[in-house]
C-alpha cells in the first residue's frame, strides 16, 4: 500500500482515506471502532476487506491483510494470508467486469508479517488461484520485484 499511496496520494491522504471508506461502505463491510487507540484511525476491517479505488483508468484493489495489535503491530497468519486471497478472488470475480488482473506478490514483504520464505508465499498465492481458477475471466498476472528475482523460482511451480 506504501508504493501505491506514493504514487498516486503523495501529498493527499485525506483523498485515498474519503475513496477507501467511500467504497467498503459502499460493499458492505463492517468497521469495528477501538477506540482505545490515541491517535490515527479507529476503526478496523476484517481480513480480506477490500477496497476498490480508480485512478485515471485503472482500477486498483486495496486488501487488508493483517490485523493491528494495540501496539500498533501487524500480524497475518498462514490462515489469514489463505482468506485473504480467497476474498480477493471472490471480489475480482463479482467486480472485475472480466478484465485482466495484475497482483504483486502479497504477503512476502515484511510489513505483512506472514514472516514466511518468498517461494512459500508465490507456491502458497499459485495454489490458492489455482482453487480459484473458476473466477478468473481473463489473464492473471503475478508481478515479482526485481530485487527478489533471485530468491524466487518458478521452475518449482
Amino acid at each position: 500500500h506504501g508504493a501505491f499511496i506514493n504514487k498516486f496520494f503523495p501529498n493527499n491522504i485525506q483523498e485515498l482515506d474519503y475513496k477507501i471508506n467511500e467504497s467498503l461502505t459502499r460493499d458492505g463491510y463492517l468497521s469495528k471502532n477501538i477506540g482505545t487507540k490515541v491517535e490515527g484511525k479507529r476503526d478496523r476491517y476484517p481480513f480480506g476487506s477490500i477496497a476498490q479505488i480508480k485512478c485515471g483508468t485503472t482500477t486498483y484493489y486495496l486488501l487488508a491483510l493483517t490485523e493491528l495489535d494495540d501496539n500498533l503491530n501487524a500480524h497475518c497468519t498462514t490462515k489469514d494470508y489463505c482468506v485473504a486471497i480467497n476474498s480477493i478472488m471472490d471480489y475480482y470475480d463479482k467486480h472485475s467486469q472480466g478484465n485482466e488482473i495484475s497482483i504483486p506478490l502479497i504477503g512476502s514483504g515484511r510489513m505483512s508479517r506472514l514472516n514466511k520464505p518468498k517461494q512459500f508465499v508465490l507456491r502458497t498465492l499459485v495454489e490458492l488461484i489455482k482453487m480459484n481458477d473458476d473466477k478468473l475471466k481473463d489473464k492473471l498476472n503475478i508481478i515479482v520485484n526485481k530485487k527478489d528475482k533471485d530468491a524466487i523460482s518458478i521452475a518449482e511451480l
